[in-house]
């Protein structure tokens, strides 16, 4: 009779906790579910069709924003800053080469001399004032301006293509990021759900109705729901750490408020006219062509220095000197020498055991290896675009598809409403299709991410002028 009674106890135990469990949940189900289906619904973005393809930025404000202040505040964009500064720099010091260089050298000290068996000692003063104008260096002078100028225009290049990059890992963080957001809330419903039934299993156990094995191996799958949650969790922490680094925001400052992803498009051939249009002038349109293409005409640029290296020089020269001995003792009288001289200078190295010929050998290959990689450069341009081109279009009827899934899947528990205040449906079961609608949103926002990511990395490789605009 006490085991009897204390095993009702213990059913009841069960129930009370598992039924105030589930009302809890039904009231907020039922509540911020229906609250969150019905907002979902209402969104133009889950009934409108998208034609064309608009990149997430221009379709997310928050998304945008970021962008914006990552174009200024960010780490990567102030060190290619930096590198432009720097060089500026350098085209500045190589095109001094043709201008006037002035030198003096002067010293002044306490001399003790002998010479001859001639001793003396007293103060010395002396100075050396040089002026040099190069007059013809067979076009080296002019080869290391031109070279300057051009490094400014890569740096400037590279700024722009370093900006492409940034722009493509803040959409793809930020997709990722919506994607693991709304994981996290389909695996919250799945946790409550699955927490429910292992008090309803403890129940069956205690009443001989289910092995204490198979509660076993219910209780791991449990576990291990719990601890991917806690991955997932640490996952947003570390994505949200990492696209906060990169935009330059505040510890503190939130990313999103709202866990949302866009709609896609259903018709990419304007996208397409604008790949053919691109590729059709890759060499006049593509910051990487360019890039390369600098690269090449520096390195012509530095052969015809290096040719040049080891012919007569001729340069003008003006120098005044001065120096003066006051003789304190010895047999020699004060001494003073001036001399001033204006003409040409010739500078010459008629043999310097091989040096210029490694330094042309060297610079031929580079021009080589250059020229090879730019015609390369075109065409791989251009074949990554139609591969973009080619998975965009497989992606965009994936996405539909499961947009179409999300519409059915929250068709079903409007329906299981209906149904529920018939007493056809159990508050179980309408759970359980509640975790069904933000299993297919999950699935839903998989695509879309995948999607979003390939027009972003498509628009970099076509290197859009709206993705450059940030930067003005």
């Amino acid at each position: 009779m006490l085991t009897h009674l204390i095993f009702q106890h213990s059913y009841q135990r069960a129930f009370v906790i598992h039924f105030r469990r589930l009302i809890s949940a039904t009231l907020y189900f039922s509540f911020f579910g229906s609250f969150q289906l019905s907002l979902l619904a209402s969104e133009p973005d889950q009934s409108a069709e998208v034609l064309e393809p608009i990149p997430l930025d221009h379709l997310n404000p928050e998304l945008k924003a970021h962008i914006e202040k990552a174009a200024v505040l960010s780490w990567d964009m102030n060190l290619q800053d930096i590198l432009v500064k720097k060089g500026e720099a350098t085209s500045t010091q190589l095109s001094s080469g043709k201008g006037v260089k002035i030198r003096l050298n002067s010293n002044v000290g306490f001399e003790d001399e002998d010479s001859g068996g001639t001793s003396s000692q007293g103060f010395q003063f002396r100075y050396d004032l040089t002026a040099r104008k190069p007059l013809y260096h067979w076009g080296a002078l002019e080869a290391d301006h031109k070279y300057g100028l051009l490094h400014v225009e890569f740096s400037k290049s590279h700024r722009q293509i370093a900006f492409l990059i940034l722009y493509q890992k803040l959409v793809n963080y930020y997709a990722d990021y919506m994607v693991l957001k709304q994981r996290q809330i389909e695996q919250v419903l799945s946790l409550e759900l699955f927490e429910a039934d292992m008090e309803l299993y403890h129940g069956q156990v205690e009443r001989g109705e289910m092995s204490s094995n198979k509660f076993v191996l219910e209780e791991v799958k449990f576990e291990r729901s719990k601890l991917a949650h806690e991955s997932l969790k640490n996952e947003i922490v570390k994505l949200e750490g990492s696209f906060r680094t990169l935009v330059g925001m505040d510890e503190n400052a939130p990313i999103a408020d709202k866990v949302h992803l866009e709609s896609v498009a259903t018709d990419l051939s304007i996208t397409e006219i604008q790949i053919n249009a691109f590729v059709s002038q890759i060499d006049k349109l593509s910051l990487r062509f360019q890039e390369k293409k600098f690269r090449l005409e520096q390195e012509d640029l530095r052969l015809h220095k290096y040719s040049a290296i080891n012919r007569p020089k001729l340069d003008g020269l003006f120098r005044f000197r001065k120096d003066s001995e006051t003789i304190a003792t010895g047999n020699r009288n004060n001494l003073e020498l001036q001399e001033a001289f204006a003409g040409i200078e010739l500078n010459w190295s008629p043999y310097d055991s091989g040096a210029k010929k490694g330094l042309v050998l060297n610079s031929i290959q580079s021009k080589r290896q250059l020229e090879r990689e730019l015609s390369n450069l075109k065409d791989s341009i251009a074949s990554d675009l139609r591969y973009k081109l080619a998975n965009l279009k497989v992606l965009v009827p994936q996405s539909r598809l499961d947009q179409q899934d999300y519409g059915w899947a929250i068709g079903g528990y409007n329906q299981a409403l209906e149904d529920r205040k018939a007493g056809r449906v159990s508050e179980k079961d309408l759970l359980i299709l509640s975790r069904n609608v933000e299993i297919s949103k999950t699935k839903l926002f998989v695509s879309r991410a995948k999607y979003f990511k390939a027009l972003a990395s498509l628009n970099v490789a076509m290197e859009s002028a709206s993705i450059l605009a940030y930067l003005y």
